[in-house]
């Protein structure tokens, strides 16, 4: 990542893979989150349309530390096509999560502060 990327970002993220689904243009995608912070996360998305800068989605996804799924409202900020073979079109998604709940702010920050600590601790082992 360069240093003019790190400088735009407001809230620290954690690198992740977590299963999640999409619904945008009222249809639902399978997808995965790649990372995840209070202010947004990025995800690879499949869909055969094109999906633009400024569009809104619903995002559903389970972290280990919660109880129930989490389910947010974003805006795309960056799209970039991404493609696996012939027949598999992707997109690469960062997402600007428009309104968070104190609660799901809570389980993020949680999350990502124990998936660091377990990283550093396995890095640690290493």
């Amino acid at each position: 990542m360069n240093k003019e990327a790190k400088e735009k970002r407001i809230s620290s993220r954690g690198a992740l893979q977590v299963s999640a689904r999409c619904r945008l243009k009222n249809r639902q995608r399978k997808c995965y989150m790649t990372n995840l912070s209070v202010g947004g996360c990025l995800i690879y998305c499949y869909s055969s349309a094109a999906i633009r800068a400024g569009e809104t989605l619903e995002i559903s996804f389970r972290l280990n530390n919660a109880s129930e799924e989490i389910v947010v409202v974003g805006t795309v900020a960056r799209s970039m096509p991404f493609n696996r073979g012939a027949q598999d079109i992707n997109h690469t998604l960062g997402i600007r999560f428009s309104d968070l709940t104190e609660k799901q702010k809570k389980t993020i920050v949680n999350f990502i502060h124990q998936y660091l600590a377990d990283m550093r601790q396995d890095q640690a082992v290493s």
